[in-house]
């Protein structure tokens, strides 16, 4: 936010979230540095004149990816100080554990 010329586009997920980005990070919304679009925007279009994309969420970074356009997506951390990554693993633990056991079928005789 310290790079003069630099806007920023927020996509909060509701106005709690909105809320609670303006009351941590006043700064940000001085002088029309970073904007919260009133209504909807087309996703592509947004990524399509973008420089960059930080997105909390898969699914933007891969469009971004597959344009061409830098992207990141933030380590996050839950509550319970379990990352992404861990949560992840213990799910594939878990699938792992209830994915049945398949017998090969038998191989037929000629």
């Amino acid at each position: 936010m310290a790079t003069p010329g630099v806007k920023s586009v927020l996509l909060p997920r509701n106005k709690v979230q909105e809320s609670h980005i303006r009351a941590s990070w006043p700064k940000w919304f001085e002088g029309d540095k970073v904007i919260v679009p009133k209504e909807a925007v087309d996703g592509l279009n947004l990524l399509w004149h973008s420089d960059l994309v930080v997105s909390g969420g898969g699914t933007m970074n891969r469009e971004a990816a597959a344009l061409g356009i830098l992207q990141h997506l933030p380590r996050q951390k839950r509550r319970g100080g379990s990352s992404l990554a861990q949560r992840r693993q213990d799910g594939a633990r878990r699938n792992q554990r209830r994915r049945p056991k398949l017998n090969p079928a038998p191989t037929p005789r000629l």
